[in-house]
């Protein structure tokens, strides 16, 4: 089967793409052996093999995703996949010696029911028993608490596939991004060229590729 492409342009979209890769997620199989029935997806059309900086082997939805500056909730460009090994990430020693200062925003934080995917995720790492990984059916109430398509996405996604408009606020009220010629005006002046090298980098050992997925809500 061919590969596809799947191109989610905006908030909306992305919570129809994030229903979307949740249920392809429900449906993975990771056990390779001999024995095990056939899987019901072909991973390799909606999935790129991958390895990240610490030499695993992932799989990653072969995406791109856009939403505006402070769109993404508590997902990060750079997941826990993606991060350098311990020590990568120090500071180099630096020839000014006057004064400095950091001015951060305050990381959305993450809601019960990523955290406890996270506790899930950790216990089966450990390699913990049945009994102590009790996964649950709890009721997080998700649909009282969402308030960014990230409170429910379940996957991991490559760094290159997450894409933010930074010159557009999410929910400004001064400079709203509610009108198509925004939409046109920031690809023409701002994407196309990155959004360019990015199907390049996806589609790179591509060798059937004939299909593009938009999700445009």
């Amino acid at each position: 089967m061919h590969e596809i492409l799947t191109l989610q342009f905006g908030h909306f979209a992305n919570f129809v793409g994030t229903h979307f890769w949740n249920s392809q997620e429900a449906y993975f199989t990771y056990n390779e052996s001999l024995n095990a029935p056939k899987s019901e997806i072909v991973h390799d059309t909606l999935f790129r093999a991958g390895v990240t900086p610490r030499g695993i082997e992932t799989y990653t939805p072969r995406l791109l995703l856009y939403d505006l500056k402070g769109g993404f909730g508590s997902l990060k460009k750079i997941n826990k996949l993606y991060e350098e090994s311990p020590g990568k990430n120090e500071l180099h020693e630096s020839n000014w010696n006057g004064r400095s200062e950091t001015h951060a925003q305050m990381p959305y934080s993450k809601n019960i029911y990523l955290q406890h995917l996270e506790n899930e995720e950790e216990l089966v790492s450990t390699e913990e028993t049945e009994n102590k990984m009790k996964i649950e059916t709890e009721d997080f109430k998700l649909d009282e608490t969402v308030q960014f398509w990230s409170d429910f996405n379940r996957m991991y996604y490559h760094p290159k596939s997450v894409n933010t408009m930074m010159q557009y606020q999410f929910e400004d009220e001064f400079m709203p991004f509610d009108i198509f010629s925004y939409g046109k005006n920031a690809f023409l002046a701002h994407e196309k060229i990155l959004l360019m090298k990015i199907l390049g980098f996806l589609l790179k050992n591509v060798m059937r590729f004939r299909v593009f997925k938009y999700i445009l809500v």
